[in-house]
């Protein structure tokens, strides 16, 4: 029996009190004498001033040791490391969760070998942050957590059984507060026409963002129309149309405007020919005056066409039939209601212009094809190939 206590005091005498150990946490950053530092890294905090007998309602609570120097205007701890039934730790207790915490801290005359005080936060369990330098005099310290937290201990770091003092000016702490998201619909668009309808637009939200990193919903709007989605795609007609991205982290609300543009630069397509009807003498055709034209915009583009026989004009129309003869004439005449042309190669085309509704212009010119053994050549072809027309 004597055996075993002594194995016991033993143990006892050779196993002394353990600091709290730092433990890996990459969600805290301490902020060592680095007020300016914590404040940029927080963004919005709150400041409580101990110069009253009491805490401000509602914001912070002090438990297990603590007192308020009212004539100095601070609040002051005193932290007794050592024996079981000596108070060594101060506990801030916050009604509302926060992200950070600090203080200016002021040592008075401070003892023992380790004069740190250790700071740790609620969890699972205490987690260890770091020592405040009690070297230092009006100094801050204090640091931020990506996780919220509801309690701050303040622990004597661990000395040689003296009282440790020392004073906190004021205290700042951040709340953890959801900040309202940012809201991007891109740059403005200018997009061609591809339809009667307008053309195909893909919105583009994905600049948006929250800072607090919160999931965001993507609602899109504009006159008569709604979509969802960081990226929908819609119709959009001719003109500008202004749209509205409202993106939401589910409590707030941030918008972004964007115009989008649909315009018609594009000119119509025109399909035209000449067709020779086989069985014309040898040295004349008759042909049929074929043409239309289609357009992405205007689905009735207007469209004009006349022959130009030599430089003279004659209107002609879809499907009308006009009979060509190679002679050394430039004559353009009518036989019971059929349009006879009589001129010499390279001198006769078919000149179709179309027009849509916004202005876009093109013109194509067709030379007259003789069928197989109705002329010697089948190519009309002549230098005047190279003649423009830029009659309406």
């Amino acid at each position: 029996m004597k055996r075993l206590l002594s194995i016991l005091l033993v143990v006892v005498v050779l196993t002394p009190a353990l600091p709290l150990v730092a433990q890996a946490n990459p969600g805290i950053t301490v902020y060592d004498q680095d007020e300016a530092g914590w404040k940029a890294a927080v963004g919005t905090w709150q400041t409580e001033n101990f110069t009253d007998a009491t805490l401000n309602t509602g914001l912070s609570v002090v438990t297990v040791l603590g007192e308020v120097d009212t004539t100095n205007g601070v609040w002051k701890d005193q932290l007794t490391p050592g024996g079981e039934s000596s108070p060594y730790t101060t506990t801030w207790k916050f009604d509302d969760p926060i992200r950070a915490f600090g203080g200016t801290w002021d040592p008075a005359t401070p003892s023992g070998p380790e004069k740190g005080i250790s700071v740790s936060m609620d969890g699972a369990s205490w987690t260890y942050i770091g020592e405040i330098d009690c070297e230092y005099i009006d100094g801050f310290w204090g640091f931020t957590s990506t996780e919220p937290f509801t309690q701050v201990l303040l622990a004597a770091g661990r000395g040689d059984g003296s009282t440790e003092r020392f004073e906190l000016d004021n205290l700042v702490y951040a709340a953890v507060i959801n900040r309202p998201p940012v809201a991007n619909a891109g740059p403005d668009q200018t997009v061609e026409q591809t339809s009667p309808e307008g053309a195909d637009v893909i919105l583009d939200g994905s600049g948006s963002y929250d800072p607090d990193g919160n999931p965001l919903t993507y609602n899109w709007t504009w006159d008569g129309d709604s979509a969802s989605g960081m990226n929908p795609s819609r119709t959009f007609p001719l003109g500008t149309t202004t749209v509205t991205l409202t993106v939401s982290d589910g409590e707030y609300t941030d918008t972004d405007d964007i115009d989008i543009t649909v315009q018609d630069t594009t000119a119509p397509v025109i399909t035209a020919d000449l067709v020779c009807i086989p069985g014309g003498d040898d040295d004349e055709g008759l042909f049929e005056v074929q043409f239309s034209a289609t357009d992405n915009g205007d689905p009735d583009p207007k469209v004009k066409a006349f022959l130009k026989v030599c430089r003279k004009k004659v209107n002609v129309t879809n499907g009308q039939k006009v009979e060509i003869e190679i002679d050394d004439d430039c004559e353009i005449e009518k036989d019971d209601g059929r349009l006879e042309i009589e001129a010499r190669k390279g001198k006769i085309s078919l000149v179709v212009i179309a027009t849509d509704a916004y202005g876009n212009t093109t013109k194509e010119i067709i030379k007259p094809q003789f069928c197989p053994g109705d002329d010697d050549d089948d190519s009309d072809d002549d230098s005047d190939d190279s003649e423009s027309d830029s009659s309406d």
